[in-house]
């Protein structure tokens, strides 16, 4: 029977699959025991769409660098939904089969990263590594690291904002929020050694992160036309704007501009 997972095996899954429709994904399933890459001695992996329908089934998977992983490349005429699950069943020799699940949604795209570490330091000079006199010690590796840590809280925040990745096209619209939790999680870190010094910039970038999010608005495509909703409308067009106490829909009439 597989073992329900105990405080010290952890699966880090900090986002749902978001799955491309008609394009190899890579699906992975890190695991950890005492804060260490824990490798399964196999692993299979099992695909269900939103009804239950079994899409891959019990596929085996890769384990490449002690992650089991798996190349899934969803059928191009499949509709575009949330409500998806990837199940993974891993065998370990001192804990047995363990099984995890994750949610999943079926996409138009993938979602990029819009910024840059270039980006992050033409805001903040000092922080880049090599300059002449940078106030951190951290490498370009390290500030990628916290760069990649942000975008995941902007997609975590849309998730909870009830916004569908899955009909999302582009990711420009996220461009300032991401670089903003960056920078304060950057100097946020810093102002645990020295508050006085850091703290102020990091409480500067989480308002302006906070007003990025009241003004963010992401290009959508809800009817699966491969075209911008606003795009196609003509003279009447509709902005998605997604503000930290709800939604709200703007539209605007050609007539009105």
């Amino acid at each position: 029977m597989p073992a329900t997972l105990g405080p010290a095996l952890r699966a880090d899954l900090p986002l749902p699959d978001l799955i491309e429709r008609g394009q190899a994904n890579v699906l992975r399933c890190p695991m950890y025991e005492d804060g260490a890459l824990l490798a399964p001695t196999s692993s299979t992996v099992t695909v269900r769409s939103k009804g239950g329908t079994v899409l891959v089934n019990a596929a085996t998977a890769t384990i490449t660098g002690s992650v089991p992983t798996y190349s899934y490349t969803p059928d191009s005429t499949l509709v575009l939904e949330d409500g998806w699950v990837v199940e993974w069943r891993h065998t370990f020799t001192t804990h047995g089969v363990v099984t995890v699940r994750n949610d999943a949604a079926l996409c138009r795209v993938r979602l990029s990263c819009p910024v840059t570490l270039e980006a992050i330091y033409q805001l903040a000079p000092a922080l880049r590594p090599g300059s002449a006199a940078p106030i951190t010690a951290q490498t370009l590796a390290n500030h990628d690291d916290v760069l990649g840590d942000a975008w995941g809280e902007v997609q975590r925040w849309l998730l909870t904002q009830g916004r569908r990745q899955y009909l999302v096209i582009g990711a420009h619209a996220l461009y300032d929020l991401t670089r903003y939790i960056a920078l304060e999680r950057l100097f946020r870190g810093l102002a645990h050694r020295s508050a006085e010094a850091y703290g102020p910039e990091a409480d500067r970038y989480q308002k302006l992160a906070e007003h990025a999010k009241t003004t963010a608005a992401l290009t959508y495509d809800e009817d699966d036309d491969a075209l911008p909703d606003e795009g196609k409308r003509g003279a009447k067009s509709a902005t998605v704007w997604l503000g930290s106490t709800g939604i709200h829909r703007a539209r605007r009439w050609a007539g009105d501009l």
